[in-house]
């Protein structure tokens, strides 16, 4: 009698979820009503296997009505149509067999090329030219190899990768999470690995999930006149982003104090050529902040930050010297950082593994197996000991029925100011995230997940 009582109030209620949290009407919009949605298509892939990850392109407003999807060892690029249907554009099956991608992400070369990033068992985040001239020759089932439209390979992950990540406003910098327990930080343009974060204070289990938080980074060319504020007040000009892992934790990192290593990367020469490539390789550099517009630079001293601009650190300063000196030598490995501490970190908003996070202006949405997602704010304040802030508040929390497996994403519409997730028996969750904020976003929020 008490199963079946339960099970009656289950049923009862529209839009249950964890008993302990119960789902609050109030922030779902208005579509979230039933009949406001219908499907207006549905497609199927040849190879039958689970698909992880679905990105939508917002690089740019004309490519927005593409999407593409990863399973098994496939990627495949599908175009909206204004009927509701949905075109297969291209679809690319890996060279190797026993590769099974996890993640993609749409992200652009400072040249102008639309690319994909494929990631996922072997630990190799494949570049993909999506604008390049489809092969003549296809295999059996319609699929190009990925090799054919290889821009290039980044190598250097100890296990699988998980997430994939870009930049919104600096889409040729790439942000990939791995099982290896650190995250990466590369320039898709020449293949140098930027930054390497884990370590000391970092993540002591698979990293699942990353999110890019879209601050402008710090550009010579924006502005020579303009003062930049003081380190600790802005994030103004380096790279910030939330990684969630399968230690339960949420880490806050930042690339601030190095990030003229972001402009050297600019300069740096090819890490890897690309086959039957013979033209010989001319500098190139995009305006960080501004990835529409590509300027020439025409002296690499124009590149570099001033001392005043990084605090004149030990490192910054001897680089510099070398410039000045013309003994900087790039014909050595690029000079990655490791940075092993991260700004936040703090195992109080979930219990069990964070699959997911986002940023949504200046609070954070993650999600685990609890059933619910939460939007919460950090204190990046130290303890008194010195400690990384750790501190939380709890804005929000989304309640979602049989959302109680991992690896299940949500995902962010910012322009609109809504969340979404889905649960393993096919539901589909959309909440008023603005309203749950209550305040005025700012930072830009967190782009389309």
């Amino acid at each position: 009698r008490e199963r079946h009582a339960r099970a009656m109030t289950w049923k009862r209620r529209k839009r249950s979820a964890d008993p302990e949290v119960p789902t609050d009407p109030a922030v779902f919009l208005e579509g979230g009503v039933p009949g406001k949605y219908k499907c207006v298509s549905m497609l199927k892939e040849q190879h039958g296997e689970h698909l992880y990850c679905v990105s939508v392109c917002a690089l740019r407003a004309d490519h927005a009505r593409l999407f593409a999807t990863v399973g098994a060892n496939r990627a495949s690029v599908y175009r909206l149509e204004d009927d509701g249907g949905v075109t297969l554009l291209r679809a690319f099956a890996d060279d190797n067999a026993d590769e099974q991608y996890f993640a993609c992400a749409w992200c652009e070369a400072s040249s102008g090329e639309l690319l994909l990033a494929l990631a996922g068992h072997t630990g190799v985040v494949r570049v993909l030219d999506v604008s390049a001239v489809p092969a003549k020759k296809k295999r059996r089932d319609a699929t190009e190899t990925a090799s054919v439209a290889l821009f290039r390979d980044l190598r250097g992950h100890g296990g699988s990768v998980n997430d994939v990540r870009a930049h919104p406003c600096a889409p040729h910098l790439l942000l990939s999470a791995s099982k290896d327990l650190s995250c990466r930080l590369w320039n898709v343009d020449n293949g140098v690995c930027v930054f390497i974060f884990g370590g000391a204070l970092g993540h002591r289990n698979d990293v699942l999930s990353v999110d890019v938080k879209p601050t402008p980074l710090f550009s010579a060319f924006q502005n020579k006149k303009t003062k930049t504020k003081n380190k600790d007040e802005s994030d103004g000009g380096d790279f910030v982003f939330v990684s969630g892992a399968m230690d339960n934790m949420v880490k806050v990192w930042s690339t601030r104090g190095y990030s003229h290593l972001l402009e050297l990367s600019e300069l740096w020469p090819e890490q890897q050529k690309k086959e039957n490539d013979g033209v010989e390789y001319a500098r190139k550099s995009a305006l960080v902040g501004a990835p529409k517009q590509r300027l020439e630079r025409r002296d690499a001293r124009d590149a570099i930050p001033t001392r005043r601009s990084f605090g004149g650190d030990a490192e910054t300063e001897a680089f510099l010297k070398a410039l000045e000196n013309n003994t900087l030598d790039t014909s050595r490995p690029f000079p990655t950082k490791h940075v092993q501490h991260p700004l936040f970190s703090s195992s109080e908003v979930h219990d069990n593994y964070v699959d997911c996070v986002r940023w949504f202006g200046d609070l954070i949405l993650s999600k685990s197996v609890e059933q619910k997602t939460k939007m919460w704010a950090f204190d990046l304040r130290k303890s008194e000991k010195g400690e990384v802030g750790s501190k939380v508040r709890v804005v929000r929390e989304f309640a979602a029925k049989h959302a109680d497996i991992w690896f299940l994403r949500f995902a962010v519409d910012v322009g609109a100011g809504c969340v979404a997730c889905g649960n393993r028996v096919g539901d589909v969750f959309v909440w008023n995230a603005n309203a749950a904020a209550g305040y005025v976003r700012s930072g830009g929020g967190g782009g389309r997940g």
